[in-house]
């Protein structure tokens, strides 16, 4: 018998009938106890497993009709037209609340058929991101745009969707920040247009990079792209505002290797996939990057002003890592435990070891001894004037490989 060890315990129990199962999530196991009494017969357990399975097939059976007849009834008293229109109107409801809230957002209303879509770029469970061309007075721009699946969304998706807009809009205009163009609200699909980042996200980048080549201009290059994200990050902190997922998959590099952040939604499953979790106690937050959150959201579910520097730390290691995936080994469940313990991802080998005194620095538990951004800034320009190695045995621009 698969059952699920408790609400907050995600180790899978395989256990059989005449057995009950204790979670013991402090040592990540599953323990199987006996729940019959010695003295009941080999005859009495066959009986009492056969009416356990008899009991669980009929509940089954009515289980699955009682669900086919409510949809059943569904589809025939409104129709299924009217349910899809249903879900449509939850999702304008939020769209009247955001233009309530936000009285000058029709300035940024774009027409859509200045929009002339190209192809797909990403998809997930609620959404989309697609390249396309936007039709301006000097002509067709390329730009991405987002959209959501109404019929196949979650309230809380319409929510990110429109936070996205909110933050977008506030933060516009400098220069390490995604530039936010426009908004299609009317019909459907409704999008968000923002300019396009011809390289791509930085998770992406790094992970296309060679471990064994990496040269002297693509370390100066990941420097100035890490030194963009902490000028960013000195921005959001003057304007009170903590972006909760800086991680490399949101760190967008422009044509000229110009980094910038986006990504303001926090509905992270309808772009991605297999970073984010759900977790029983964080449903009303949808999906999290639990492994990029801040130790004190994961013991207290608060975010500080510098959470975002121990998701910038995390940010770090992925670099140096060439794009690996932080706690592959650590089950979500364990993560609090094992922070808590004072443990944190080890220096990567090919990480220098300034770089990762300054993983270590974002990595402290209280948010006040962290540093700022602008202390980040610093150590970064430092580096740059500097010549010190953010790699190990990075080789010569000019070097070349010998057939042998």
């Amino acid at each position: 018998m698969a059952a699920t060890c408790g609400l907050y315990c995600h180790i899978k129990c395989e256990c059989d009938y005449s057995q009950d199962y204790i979670c013991e999530e402090s040592i990540g196991k599953c323990l199987c106890t006996s729940s019959l009494k010695e003295k009941d017969s080999p005859q009495d357990r066959e009986n009492g497993t056969l009416t356990v399975k008899i009991i669980g097939g009929v509940a089954v059976v009515a289980l699955i009709s009682t669900c086919l007849s409510f949809v059943f009834f569904i589809r025939h008293r409104n129709g299924y037209r009217g349910f899809k229109a249903l879900v449509d109107t939850e999702f304008d409801d939020y769209i009247q609340g955001l233009l309530h809230d936000h009285p000058d957002l029709p300035d940024w209303n774009l027409r859509r058929e200045k929009i002339n879509v190209i192809r797909e770029i990403g998809y997930g469970e609620f959404g989309k991101i697609e390249l396309a061309t936007l039709e301006r007075r000097n002509g067709p721009v390329t730009v991405a745009i987002k959209s959501l699946i109404p019929a196949q969304c979650l309230p809380i998706s319409y929510r990110d969707f429109c936070h996205e807009i909110t933050c977008l809009k506030r933060l516009n205009g400098h220069p390490n920040i995604i530039n936010f163009l426009g908004i299609v609200l009317s019909g459907e699909p409704k999008y968000i247009v923002v300019e396009y980042a011809a390289h791509g996200d930085l998770l992406s980048y790094v992970q296309n990079l060679n471990s064994e080549r990496i040269t002297f201009q693509e370390e100066n290059r990941l420097m100035r792209i890490t030194r963009d994200t902490t000028l960013a990050m000195q921005y959001m902190e003057k304007e009170r505002y903590i972006h909760r997922d800086l991680a490399c998959r949101n760190i967008l590099i422009m044509e000229d290797y110009v980094a910038k952040i986006g990504d303001f939604g926090l509905s992270r499953d309808i772009y991605e996939t297999g970073q984010y979790c759900k977790d029983a106690w964080s449903q009303d937050q949808g999906p999290l990057p639990l492994k990029w959150m801040p130790l004190e959201f994961l013991t207290q579910g608060i975010f500080e002003k510098k959470s975002d520097v121990w998701s910038f730390g995390v940010l770090l290691w992925e670099i140096a890592t060439l794009g690996m995936t932080p706690f592959s080994n650590v089950p979500t469940s364990m993560m609090v435990k094992f922070l808590l313990e004072g443990q944190r991802l080890r220096k990567p080998e090919m990480c220098s070891k300034h770089l990762y005194d300054i993983m270590q620095k974002c990595w402290r538990s209280e948010p006040e001894e962290r540093p700022s951004a602008v202390e980040l800034t610093e150590e970064f320009e430092k580096l740059l004037r500097n010549g010190k190695k953010f790699f190990i045995n990075v080789i010569p621009d000019d070097f070349e490989v010998l057939d042998l």
